[in-house]
């Protein structure tokens, strides 16, 4: 038994792989921060990851 987070195990939950035991129970949710020197733009690669992280949370982009 595990809270795991939800990214990436849909697959296993849809083939019974995995089995949610309380699915009425409200999941909590951890954020998830990127740091960098407010002073400087993050660099393409940082940029790039963020994006990319953004993109399979779903997340909406913020102010930068």
């Amino acid at each position: 038994m595990a809270q795991i987070k939800a990214l990436g195990i849909q697959e296993l939950l849809d083939d019974g792989q995995l089995i949610d035991l309380f699915p009425d129970w409200p999941d909590e949710r951890f954020p998830l921060n990127a740091l960098y020197p407010s002073r400087h733009l993050p660099a393409a690669k940082v940029r790039a990851f963020i994006d990319f992280v953004m993109a399979a949370i779903g997340a909406k982009p913020q102010a930068r």
